[in-house]
């Protein structure tokens, strides 16, 4: 899969996907950046990613759309109507081929933002920096939860 693969599309998440949508997160999450949280701060995240919570999320008014390989999801992203990116996940056997940054754009798009933030894990503020966010303050702990705040404008 590379940026331009014909063979992932983009959609609006269905109701009957989210649990498959919690899964990849979750996996991605085990994988990279789970060990870098306390208990309480693992217990929050899986809470934020509960596919009930994250579709009653959608339905108030939380934009996100899904990555396909065929019936399958691959990745997933979501934010508020402020511009605030509240998640963008991808699974492990699909990252670092362009799947994060196309979902990021389409989310960006789809919203309008001429800027957006995102609370980042510390271990994916490179990824947020190579989609051209910026950090704008220290590290923040919440309930468990380790985030750098950062901020997406376009380039000049």
């Amino acid at each position: 899969m590379t940026l331009d693969d014909p063979t992932i599309r983009i959609a609006d998440p269905t109701e009957d996907q989210f649990a498959a949508i919690e899964c990849l997160i979750v996996g991605a999450f085990s994988k990279a950046i789970a060990d870098h949280y306390d208990d309480e701060g693992q217990t929050t995240f899986l809470a934020h990613v509960d596919a009930r919570v994250m579709s009653s999320r959608v339905t108030s008014g939380h934009l996100a759309r899904v990555a396909l390989l065929g019936a399958s999801p691959v990745g997933y992203v979501e934010a508020r109507p402020d511009g605030h990116l509240s998640l963008l996940f991808v699974d492990v056997r699909h990252q670092a081929r362009g799947l994060g940054r196309r979902l990021f754009d389409v989310i960006r798009e789809a919203g309008g933002w001429r800027r957006m933030t995102v609370d980042a894990a510390p271990v994916s503020a490179r990824i947020y920096s190579a989609l051209g966010f910026r950090t704008t303050g220290p590290e923040v702990i919440s309930r468990g939860i380790v985030t750098v705040p950062m901020l997406w404008v376009p380039a000049a």
